[in-house]
């Protein structure tokens, strides 16, 4: 089971005592460039957190093919990933996507650079999902 959070502070109390314990997570893979290239950061984290607990630290655009490594090693691992940012999210999502990880659904013009590059495949066209209204307000 993979669980993802959204949170500038990364490792931090409520994490450690309150979100693994109640989704059962083993593995904490903390997904932030930053911190992948600071030793200290990386240090300081691996000490709050429980020696029962595997701690990673990768780039964001490698999370797909960390992930896909943990999870050739464990019949079905218990894994939270924390991410800084909205920004560094989306990017992992897309990157998953590019490996081969499955599908997404996204706008089209978000992917674009990866449908031209060939990195991405658009399936379903035939089939696109209904659209969505847009509605704009402002004052008068």
């Amino acid at each position: 089971m993979l669980w993802f959070r959204i949170d500038n502070r990364l490792v931090h109390g409520q994490v450690i005592e309150a979100w693994m314990p109640y989704v059962g997570a083993s593995i904490l893979v903390v997904a932030n460039d930053d911190v992948t290239a600071d030793p200290l950061r990386q240090e300081i984290m691996r000490l709050a957190i429980p020696h029962d607990v595997t701690f990673l630290c990768c780039r964001v655009a490698e999370l797909a093919s960390v992930l896909d490594g943990l999870r050739n090693q464990a019949a079905d691992p218990h894994i939270m990933v924390l991410f800084a940012s909205c920004a560094d999210a989306r990017l992992a999502y897309t990157s998953g996507c590019r490996a081969g990880m499955g599908l997404i659904q996204a706008a089209h013009y978000s992917l674009a650079p990866w449908l031209q590059k060939g990195e991405l495949v658009e399936v379903l066209a035939e089939t696109p999902p209904p659209p969505m209204p847009i509605y704009v307000m402002y004052p008068p």
